[in-house]
């Protein structure tokens, strides 16, 4: 089963490879592709971020053409989801200095942080959404988070990064991407109880 999902895996990065070296020699369609592949996950990511449906899809559409343009510049050997999302949450960023709120997202106290803090899975967030929860639920309790608990927790619950590459995605230090998620999940367990009752 592990082999399998390995070779799924691989054959999946040489198919994106291949369309990427097409998007780079001005496929259309390649191009086309990639952008429906990922436009979702960076408009969640974005509207994490912005909370402005309209602003969100001005930033979804600036990040694709940054990107589209960049493309020669972007390393085969890495991670296309990661580049771009790196760029929609620079992008997001630089829309949100100019309207003087960027440093209301990712600043943040870590130094009474420690790692017990943290806890495991057990009592947290994902152990609390059962399956008698609706997904609409959660996504309703999502777009309620403040902004930086939200982009962090779509990162990494919806999209599956690792906290490095959150860390690397944000331009934020480990520690505050730890403490974000941390007390997001706090926070979307409280709303999603606050919705359904108690579990």
């Amino acid at each position: 089963m592990e082999r399998q999902e390995k070779q799924i895996s691989e054959v999946r990065a040489a198919e994106e490879r291949t369309l990427i070296e097409k998007a780079r020699e001005g496929d259309r369609a390649s191009q086309e592709t990639l952008v429906m592949r990922y436009e979702r996950r960076v408009y969640a990511l974005v509207l994490g971020m912005v909370r402005n449906s309209e602003d969100a899809r001005d930033i979804v559409q600036e990040t694709f053409v940054k990107a589209l343009t960049n493309l020669q510049r972007f390393d085969l050997a890495a991670s296309f989801p990661a580049w771009l999302m790196r760029i929609a949450a620079n992008s997001a960023k630089d829309f949100l200095r100019r309207r003087g709120r960027e440093d209301k997202i990712f600043s943040y106290e870590t130094d009474d942080w420690s790692v017990e803090d943290f806890g495991t899975a057990r009592g947290t967030a994902e152990a609390a959404l059962s399956a008698r929860i609706d997904s609409g639920i959660v996504e309703r309790c999502m777009d309620g988070l403040d902004s930086r608990y939200a982009s962090v927790l779509t990162l990494r619950y919806r999209d599956g990064y690792a906290y490095r590459e959150i860390s690397d995605i944000l331009s934020i230090p480990m520690g505050t991407v730890k403490v974000l998620i941390h007390r997001g999940r706090q926070e979307l367990k409280r709303a999603v109880k606050r919705e359904v009752g108690e579990l």
